[in-house]
């Protein structure tokens, strides 16, 4: 199979999801910056000072026609030429010049002076074809502000009526028709708190977001099921809620690859097989992957289901466990064998000590299954363990025996489960494809990623395996909205099974 691409479909709906995951962090960003932005407002921000001065543009030719389009036009053309050379070096030296502007701004030089002077201003027209322009003046002291509007006011309108090429006043004229009549005509600008608060609050907010959009089209965990189907090409056929507590789900993330000084992955195997006390979504959930592993091989007789996991500590044990457990509620014929002879623990899951198991029937030291095996309970469940750990697991697996075994099974059996090792870190669960009828891959909400996954199916699909479905396992039941409904369905079940007993 081609291998799949490695990117996230940039679609509303992941926007959307990358919006719910960020929404929290969004609006504390933006409270917090805000709240920066308000008292940077109040109590740090330095006000400016602003003086304007308005120009107009006009035709002062005595029998002219001031509503000809021609001359407003003109007109309009040199009142946008005047906006360019406003703040050019040359009239703003003339206006500094004349006006005695370094002195009166306490500069040191007159260069220095020009520059700073060219700094404040700026200037606007309203609209495109207008006559009329806009010199603002803005500086940190009133003072400033004052000196360098009446320079701009008295200077300007010669120096640009020169450079504009305006040669006498009967063609065209540039006059001042407002200004500031004294220093207290100089406004006070400050940036409003509110207004500050709402521009960082928000650009604090799309920061966040852009940040977890980032992490998210990287991210390759797998949180859902939806994650899993918008990724690989199998169906899912079971959503099984998580045994652990949370404090458990926290130290199996936290120890994934760690082993104890004798090899085997530290689990906690306490209460994790369906009983008569099992919660209904638990019970249920089992029932509906029985159900569709049924289905999934409707036309084999006597099928083999090979479980395995893309990594180790996803729950593959406790859900083939499980799986055979709800397949022998059927009234059927059920084998559960351990197959990964490198992390025995079926002997603690099901509480069941034996000697010897599927490594002694591999090696010739065991001749019939019967003779190995243990039932479960009162049910119709046989469970054969991995027996004492072997030196070479793959060599025994990929042996003639197991092909024999594994006929011996089938004219035993209904339905005969393998708990294989994870195929994503040891190949072993590689040389049964022969005589199984299908894998069935199980992954973990916050545990497995997306290309562990996709390296362990296309491990499968290289040695011709056929890979039935996807479980997903380790889902919060009370984040589901299926699982909370299974949930509360499952104690109003309980609560009116019990009212009818007390009668």
């Amino acid at each position: 199979m081609e291998n799949q691409k490695n990117e996230r479909e940039i679609s509303l709906a992941f926007l959307f999801k990358v919006f719910k995951k960020a929404i929290v962090f969004m609006i504390v960003a933006a409270l917090f910056f805000g709240a920066i932005g308000v008292a940077y407002s109040v109590a740090i921000e330095k006000p400016k000072y602003e003086g304007t001065v308005t120009f107009w543009v006009a035709n002062n030719s005595p029998g002219a026609d001031y509503t000809s389009q021609s001359l407003v036009y003109a007109a309009a053309a040199i009142a946008s030429s005047c906006i360019e050379l406003v703040k050019q070096e040359m009239p703003v030296r003339k206006a500094v010049t004349e006006y005695n502007l370094t002195e009166k701004l306490g500069y040191e030089s007159e260069d220095a002076c020009v520059a700073a002077v060219r700094s404040m201003i700026s200037a606007r027209k309203v609209e495109e074809n207008s006559v009329v322009f806009y010199v603002t003046v803005s500086a940190d002291s009133r003072e400033d502000a004052y000196d360098v509007v009446k320079a701009i006011e008295k200077v300007m309108p010669d120096v640009l009526r020169s450079l504009c090429s305006i040669q006498n006043e009967t063609v065209s004229m540039i006059t001042v028709i407002g200004g500031v009549s004294n220093i207290n005509s100089i406004k006070t600008v400050k940036s409003s708190p509110i207004t500050t608060a709402v521009i960082l609050g928000f650009i604090a907010a799309v920061i966040v977001y852009a940040i977890f959009f980032v992490l998210s089209i990287f991210d390759t965990n797998i949180y859902d099921e939806n994650t899993v189907k918008e990724n690989l090409p199998y169906p899912i056929v079971g959503n099984i809620p998580s045994f652990a507590s949370a404090e458990e789900e926290t130290e199996n993330r936290k120890n994934k690859y760690v082993k104890n000084p004798n090899g085997i992955v530290k689990r906690n195997y306490k209460n994790k097989l369906l009983d008569e006390n099992s919660p209904f979504f638990m019970t249920e959930s089992f029932n509906t992957l029985r159900t569709n592993v049924i289905y999934s091989a409707a036309a084999a007789k006597n099928p083999i289901f090979a479980v395995t996991s893309d990594v180790a500590a996803v729950g593959k044990t406790v859900v083939a466990a499980n799986l055979a457990i709800a397949l022998s509620n059927l009234d059927k014929k059920v084998l559960l064998v351990e197959c990964d002879m490198r992390c025995p623990t079926f002997s603690k899951l099901f509480k069941i000590k034996k000697e010897h198991g599927l490594s002694e029937l591999l090696a010739g030291m065991a001749n019939k299954t019967s003779d190995v095996v243990t039932a479960y309970e009162d049910s119709t469940l046989d469970v054969l363990l991995c027996g004492q750990i072997p030196p070479n697991p793959s060599e025994l697996l990929s042996g003639y025996r197991m092909s024999e075994l594994a006929e011996e099974w089938k004219s035993a059996y209904d339905y005969i489960i393998l708990d294989m090792p994870p195929i994503g870190e040891v190949y072993d669960a590689g040389v049964v494809a022969n005589i199984v009828n299908g894998y069935i891959m199980t992954v973990r909400v916050n545990h497995s990623n997306i290309n562990d996954a996709k390296a362990a199916t296309e491990r499968i699909e290289s040695v011709n395996g056929t890979i039935l479905g996807v479980i997903v396992n380790g889902i919060n039941p009370k984040s589901n909205k299926k699982y909370k409904y299974y949930y509360s369905y499952g104690e109003k079940s309980t609560s009116i099974a019990r009212e009818n007993s007390k009668k």
